[in-house]
């Protein structure tokens, strides 16, 4: 007998949504410092869902298998199953859908909100050849996955070895775990982020 899944989950309030902001930075810390790994836009899709299972609130996310279909907790047995066929089947760019994402001002960014960058589009460094998602947290900090090769020829000068493997990293404005000396403004401001402003999750609205 097929699975038929879990029920469909609550809608996300506004009590939710100001409790997965105040959530989602110590979340992270706690991820990363447990040893997990993640590429960027694993990290964005992993913290959406775990809130959400922890709290049994709908997800819906719109991915790239062509043809392009929504997944949700239904269907599945559990938020665990939701959030790696998630991680499988969506990538940083597929992020950027409507479906998905929403575009909100910079000065409105909230905890939780996206960067999503298409590299390349002007000649801003770092140039490199991928979509790239981070996690605002506020004006000083932001987090993201990263998942590069070692060997990853485009690699810019300024990212040391120890940053081109698979892990979760945090930017802040005194320095700390950044690729090279630019912090938080250096991406906040970058050209080439797409529609020149963040993204905040469909479901938030």
């Amino acid at each position: 007998m097929k699975d038929p899944g879990m029920r469909r989950g609550g809608n996300w309030t506004p009590e939710h949504v100001a409790r997965y902001r105040a959530w989602i930075d110590t979340f992270i810390r706690q991820y990363r410092d447990a040893g997990n790994v993640a590429d960027c836009a694993d990290l964005a899709l992993e913290s959406l869902v775990t809130y959400a299972g922890q709290n049994g609130l709908h997800v819906e996310i719109t991915t790239r298998v062509s043809p392009r279909r929504t997944v949700s907790e239904l269907g599945f047995s559990s938020y665990a199953q939701l959030a790696r066929t998630a991680r499988i089947e969506a990538g940083a760019r597929n992020l950027a859908d409507a479906q998905n994402t929403r575009p909100v001002d910079l000065r409105d960014a909230l905890p939780g909100d996206l960067l999503l960058f298409n590299w390349m589009q002007t000649q801003q460094p770092p140039n490199i050849p991928h979509w790239h998602t981070m996690i605002f947290i506020d004006a000083n900090k932001l987090w993201f996955g990263n998942a590069v090769n070692v060997d990853e020829p485009t690699l810019p000068d300024y990212v040391s070895n120890d940053k081109k493997r698979r892990v979760v990293v945090g930017y802040d404005a005194a320095g700390h775990e950044l690729m090279g000396d630019v912090g938080p403004q250096f991406y906040l401001t970058h050209q080439d982020i797409f529609g020149r402003t963040p993204r905040r999750w469909r479901l938030f609205f």
